[in-house]
């Protein structure tokens, strides 16, 4: 008797376990994401010592032409477009930015869907050091398939 391992791995597999499954297969077909961060946090570094802030906020992008193989893409914002890295990994997309004057910007989108929607849980966290000093932020939302 011929027992293939797929029609197996389907009974037994939990649904919950097969719907993420489905989440990161549509998350990884997704050549552009539409995101929204509403929610940021940053730091008053002026002193020694960090001070969190959380607020709210209205920013997003998308990010277009999502190329897995060729490790690229492309973010498009309010004021123009910029060519990002892509790096694969366990159930999350990273998209990373590297400014001309050295500093990161990265968008991480998980393959985890927001309850309720079809949008993958995302995070955007920049880097950035200007003449009065670092000047870290990280922004809380969400991207969905566009297009």
């Amino acid at each position: 008797m011929k027992l293939t391992l797929l029609p197996m791995l389907l009974v037994l597999m939990p649904a919950e376990l097969y719907a993420q499954g489905a989440v990161e297969v549509e998350l990884r077909g997704a050549r552009s994401l539409k995101c929204s961060f509403p929610t940021i946090a940053t730091l008053d570094w002026k002193a020694s010592d960090a001070k969190p802030q959380v607020g709210q906020q209205e920013f997003g992008f998308t990010l277009d032409g999502i190329d897995h193989k060729a490790r690229k893409a492309r973010l498009i914002g309010n004021v123009g477009a910029v060519d990002l890295g892509v790096i694969d990994g366990f159930k999350v997309i990273t998209f990373v930015e590297t400014t001309a004057s050295g500093n990161v910007n990265m968008t991480t989108v998980f393959a985890e869907a927001t309850p309720g929607a079809r949008r993958f849980k995302a995070v955007h966290s920049r880097h950035v050091y200007m003449l009065g000093g670092p000047i870290p932020s990280q922004a809380y939302g969400y991207c969905e398939s566009w297009g």
